[in-house]
């Protein structure tokens, strides 16, 4: 619901407003090919999204993102963690002490693998590692909120650490999955911004793909329970 446009009444006019910006990024593959599927089942084009690179910038002075001339070069994309890497080195508003510790998360959870994190929070997770209170209010904190939408004490270290890997510490080349329409596929952690309402994008084209399915739309209800039956699953 939350992705829905709202038509509205307004000075008399009938109006569309988007329920605000929703995030994409690179990593979200089934995501893209979950749409794009609806899109080519309509016959209709595929949508437009602008990769734009990842980049953290408060007011208190922090400015660490994806640095986009990297893309020039190759090699630099099939290398993992080169960007987030050379991003980390220029970023500003993070000491050495940070930056170091930030590479000291990473390294552990390469070597386990980015395994074994069930049970625990990131909280959890970010004080085993050593990691400096700055860093965590700065970087671990908001991705965290922006990712799972759950803060650190409450969030899911595994969870966490997934969408860690699947977004900053791995190249292009590695996703499966669709690509964009764009000519260049985006690198994991780039926001995809739509050229259109979420509701245009997404939601639209799904339900009417349901529709064409043979589904049936119950909109305004709230959903109780899921089932199976032998025909497919049942809300």
């Amino acid at each position: 619901g939350r992705a829905r446009g709202l038509k509205l009444s307004l000075l008399g006019q009938e109006r569309e407003l988007d329920n605000g910006q929703h995030l994409l990024i690179g990593a979200y593959t089934e995501t893209q090919a979950t749409i794009e599927a609806a899109h080519r089942r309509l016959n209709l084009a595929l949508p437009r999204l602008t990769p734009v690179p990842f980049r953290l910038k408060q007011a208190q002075g922090l400015d660490f993102g994806r640095l986009a001339w990297a893309d020039a070069f190759p090699l630099l994309r099939r290398l993992p963690q080169a960007g987030t890497a050379l991003g980390l080195l220029s970023a500003k508003g993070l000491g050495l002490q940070d930056k170091l510790a930030f590479i000291r998360l990473g390294n552990q959870l390469k070597a386990a693998k980015y395994q074994g994190y069930e049970g625990i929070t990131v909280a959890s997770l970010l004080r085993n590692s050593g990691q400096p209170r700055a860093l965590i209010e700065q970087i671990w904190e908001p991705l965290c909120v922006s990712a799972l939408n759950t803060g650190v004490e409450q969030a899911c270290a595994q969870t966490f650490v997934n969408v860690l890997h699947d977004s900053l510490m791995v190249s292009p080349e590695t996703i499966t999955g669709t690509r964009t329409s764009t000519s260049v596929a985006p690198y994991p952690s780039d926001y995809l911004i739509p050229a259109q309402s979420l509701s245009a994008y997404f939601v639209d084209p799904m339900l009417k793909a349901i529709e064409a399915l043979g589904g049936r739309l119950h909109l305004r209800h709230t959903v109780r329970d899921l089932g199976e039956l032998g025909s497919g699953p049942v809300i």
